[in-house]
Order: C-alpha cells, then structure tokens, then sequence
C-alpha cells in the first residue's frame, strides 16, 4: 500500500544548536554557530529502496544521517527563547529523474505553541517557494531564560516532524514514497 509523506512521521530529527552571540543583552544577535540536522534512519535507509538518494548540496553523502548548516544571523530572546536563526546550506533528495532542493533553513521560534523551521524550495531548477519543512519541539527539560556559557548558546534535541507543506511538495514531485 502507498502511504504519502503528508501521513508519516518517517522524517523526524533533531536539532543541535550552539552558537556565539553578540552583546551580553536579553536579545542578542546571533554572529554565528552550526545547526546539525538529524533525519531518522529508518527513513535515510529507506531511500535507496525507492530509487531515491539524498545527499548534502555538493552531492556528499550524509555522515551518521545528519546535515550540518551554517548559522548566517538572527537573534533570539533568551527570557523567551522567541526569534530566528538563519543558515545557509541545504540538502538534495533526487529520484526517478526529479530533483528536489531544499536550503536557506530559517528556524523561527517567534510563536513557542507553533515553532517551525522554513525552507527555500527548488523543484527541478524552479523556485517552488518558501514553505514550512519541519515544526518543532523544545526539547523537555529546557528552563528559561536561556543561558548562554562564555557566548555560546547550545540547544540539544529540538524534536521536528516534516510539517505538511513538505510533505505535499515532495509527495507532488516523487508522487507517494513510503511503502507500508
């Protein structure tokens, strides 16, 4: 039976998110840091099976499952944990003659009851747009304000599901690709 990404939860990771910031202030600019991106492996060992691949934006296979991106900018409150990280990187996932990248991730963390990070989206050499990738999670356990440690704030374990927007724009390029 076909069962599309839009009903799976395959595509779940986690974030790891240390980064230097500017200025000793309650909202802090962020001057940069790395965001690793961890993708489920049932989902990664998947692909293959699928005629399906996923790599960094070089074409470089993933290490242990995961895509690490640069943090370009933003700022974030540490009494609320409210604001935004720009990164610049991106993945591919190619299969049956399509391509699909996805780079420029934004996690937006303005509304704490509907994180999500947002992706730019090129289908096939075509800008399809920026849409939600994933939503988020805090990890449990985490207590504000945040503190950072010498500059450096490290968050661990943000839990993401694919977040319907994806699901549908892959789903229309690779047509259902999750066998059940």
């Amino acid at each position: 039976m076909n069962v599309s990404l839009k009903t799976t939860a395959l595509l779940c990771a986690l974030v790891c998110t240390p980064a230097l910031l500017q200025a000793q202030s309650s909202t802090p600019t962020i001057e940069f840091g790395r965001t690793t991106l961890q993708l489920n492996p049932v989902f990664v060992d998947s692909l293959p099976g699928m005629g399906a691949s996923i790599t960094d934006l070089h074409g470089n296979p993933l290490q242990n499952d995961s895509i690490t991106f640069q943090e370009t900018g933003g700022t974030i409150d540490l009494t609320t944990a409210a604001g935004d990280i720009e990164h610049t990187g991106g993945f591919v996932i190619i299969g049956g003659g399509s391509t699909v990248r996805i780079e420029n991730l934004i996690l937006d963390t303005s509304n704490p009851a509907a994180m999500v990070i947002t992706a730019q989206i090129i289908v096939n050499d075509h800008f399809a747009g920026r849409i939600a990738l994933f939503t988020a999670l805090p990890p449990s356990g985490l207590t504000l304000p945040l503190q950072p440690q010498a500059g450096v704030l490290q968050v661990n374990g943000l839990s993401l599901t694919l977040a319907s927007p994806a699901a549908s724009t892959i789903d229309g390029v690779f047509g259902p690709v999750i066998q059940a």
